[in-house]
């Protein structure tokens, strides 16, 4: 089992609620009142309310001869997740929710679509006009600006099917972030992209429902809601003022080489906490491929401004790991006994390092801690009243209350510290809570890592 994955989760004692569904703050908006078209705007009579349900159907008597689209009236999203329950019956039945779309004539669309079907090909794929499958169930894919794609597989497509449920509600969320979408069916992720195509890629628009012909087929959708990601005014947060005694601080970035999970290799205490292989294999592949990179771009321009760097990690000292914080020693104890060569995080074990793509300069301060939260059984509050630091650039993770990123910039916070966060340059054990339990710590200010570099550059 990778030491990495056992530092990522065991070590900070994770304990958060399950990936999906998740409990919803006030910012969701619901999109449909449940009793009319009120706020929806489509073909005439092709639509109707049945069961609380926005609906459409096909039957042989009135059967649908050409695709058409139930346009969502409340604007033109561009980051945000949406989710809904849909229901779709009838052999050969295919439907979709569009999202950032065009408006085409005839009710008609083109944009993204979060694909729906009676069979077991599209449910659960990205879907796109002219470029047909953009991702496909069970892979990820990065596509560049010139619509090149590289993707991987992350779970069966057979088996992500199996969590569908046929003729009956299943919840689905889209989750658009940026390049970066995901699809989720059931709490399971289908798919995901992170989408740069210069000429297909669409950063805002229209929301639509599809009813598409064919066979006879009935389309119901209901709860639908949506949270859209407000601006935030960075020009505000990162003034000359806010640089002055100011430090840049990574929590727990530490070396690893990703491997994949399993159920049969999942520790038991993992999965008494709730975590599947597929919550593990998500966490990683996030934190390798968007938050690590954008950490890095971080620490490199608080370097190229002269900012203190300092970079804290797990490094217990003593082989039996009496200096290690007692809840995470009986864990790694329940799970591996008197077998201190399986614990993770001793100072001279090479997941205990920072890692690498920092790239460490002289000057740098590299501290271990042997505790979630790294002023509780570290010396970094020692250095940053030394360093006469004010205020913090934390990234790293997890980010939840019990997490050793969320721990240390609550107590930063109680120490007087002004805290600035670089959401994306996070992470967390469910990707799905990480944004929420960035804004329930209560930083001093929040940005993107586009956001960041951007302020920094005009200094």
């Amino acid at each position: 089992m990778n030491n990495r994955i056992v530092v990522l989760l065991a070590l900070m004692m994770v304990v958060p609620a399950l990936a999906y569904p998740v409990e919803e703050d006030a910012s969701f908006i619901s999109m449909f009142n449940g009793k009319d078209l009120s706020g929806w705007e489509g073909k005439p009579g092709g639509w109707r309310v049945e069961d609380g349900a926005l609906t459409a159907e096909s039957t042989e008597a009135e059967p649908c001869q050409k695709h058409h689209y139930l346009y969502w009236t409340g604007g033109e999203p561009d980051n945000f997740i949406l989710r809904f329950e849909y229901k779709i019956t009838g052999e050969g039945g295919n439907s979709g929710i569009q999202f950032r779309s065009e408006k085409r004539p005839d009710y008609d669309a083109w944009g993204y679509q979060a694909d729906i079907e009676a069979g077991g090909q599209w449910t659960g794929c990205l879907f796109q006009h002219d470029r047909g499958g953009v991702v496909m169930r069970g892979y990820k894919a990065t596509i560049n600006t010139k619509g090149e794609k590289e993707e991987s597989s992350f779970a069966d497509p057979e088996a992500l099917q199996a969590h569908v449920k046929a003729n009956d509600w299943n919840a689905y969320e889209i989750r658009a972030m940026g390049n970066h979408i995901t699809l989720s069916i059931n709490g399971h992720r289908m798919c995901e992209v992170f989408d740069d195509d210069a000429t297909y890629s669409r950063k805002k628009g229209f929301i639509a429902l599809q009813m598409h012909p064919g066979p006879p087929m009935k389309i119901q959708f209901r709860n639908l809601r949506i949270k859209q990601r407000q601006e935030r005014k960075t020009t505000e947060v990162f003034s000359p003022a806010f640089f002055n005694d100011c430090a840049f601080v990574a929590v727990d970035f530490q070396e690893f080489v990703p491997v994949l999970a399993t159920e049969d290799n999942l520790p038991g205490a993992w999965k008494k906490m709730g975590f599947s292989a597929e919550d593990v294999n998500a966490a990683n592949d996030f934190t390798q491929r968007v938050a690590l990179p954008n950490a890095v771009k971080v620490a490199e321009a608080c370097l190229n401004v002269n900012l203190p760097r300092i970079f804290i990690h797990w490094g217990y000292l003593f082989e039996d790991a009496m200096d290690l914080e007692p809840a995470v020693r009986n864990t790694m104890q329940g799970e591996y006994g008197g077998d201190y060569s399986q614990y993770s995080g001793h100072i001279n074990k090479p997941d205990s390092q920072p890692a690498s793509a920092f790239n460490i300069q002289p000057g740098d301060y590299v501290l271990p801690k042997a505790a979630q939260d790294a002023f509780s059984s570290c010396n970094i509050d020692f250095v940053l009243r030394n360093l006469k630091v004010k205020n913090i650039i934390f990234v790293g993770g997890h980010t939840n209350a019990g997490g050793c990123l969320g721990k240390t910039a609550r107590s930063a916070k109680k120490r007087g510290y002004k805290t600035l966060c670089i959401q994306d340059a996070t992470f967390n054990a469910f990707e799905s809570t990480r944004e929420q339990d960035i804004k329930k710590t209560g930083y001093s200010h929040v940005m993107t890592t586009d956001e960041f570099l951007n302020v920094v550059k005009h200094l």
